[in-house]
């Protein structure tokens, strides 16, 4: 509830997300790691839907594992490298147009969505979005990157990644800012 706080709670739950993927690692075996990724991200689901607080929001944590390790997968396995190729990126590209506005329409009949209250509204639908529109606006950014005159444009992403850290923190604050002074 402090003014300054707000967005502090993604901090904690990366910082947790990091020590069970570590963790998560020494296992060899893949199978047996997604069969303990999908455990987590259930029980996360369940304690949210019983309203359940845990500690340093470690339920919103659990469900949170879902998109860092498909992230590692990502890399792992290079699965965003054949996007690259000039055979498959047509095809792609014409498959994430077409899936955009659908995927768009169930994310606005979903509901609203906020991770670090539990609200997912349907699981199953909030996983599907989250996952394919992460992957959409990925390969958006891909193919702004390529465009030599919008260098000025991609300078402008590089300095907001490069100091996201900071802008998370005062986030909140200009929120606070907006709403009281404005």
């Amino acid at each position: 509830g402090l003014a300054i706080a707000g967005a502090l709670w993604f901090l904690t739950s990366l910082f947790l997300i990091e020590i069970v993927f570590e963790l998560l690692l020494r296992i060899k075996s893949e199978g047996l790691r997604l069969i303990i990724v999908a455990i987590v991200v259930i029980a996360g689901f369940f304690i949210n839907e019983m309203q359940y607080d845990l500690v340093f929001a470690l339920e919103t944590s659990m469900v949170g594992i879902l998109f860092y390790y498909a992230g590692y997968l990502i890399r792992r396995y290079k699965l965003f490298d054949c996007i690259q190729k000039r055979k498959t990126q047509f095809l792609f590209g014409i498959g994430a147009i077409l899936l955009f506005i659908p995927l768009t329409w169930l994310c606005y009949k979903n509901g609203k969505i906020v991770m670090f209250f539990g609200m997912y509204q349907n699981e199953f639908v909030f996983v599907i979005v989250a996952l394919f529109m992460t992957l959409f606006w990925w390969c958006v950014a891909k193919q702004v990157i390529k465009i030599n005159k919008l260098s000025w444009f991609n300078g402008y992403f590089v300095f907001l990644g490069k100091n996201s850290m900071i802008f998370l923190l005062l986030n909140q604050f200009f929120i606070f800012f907006y709403r009281k002074v404005l």
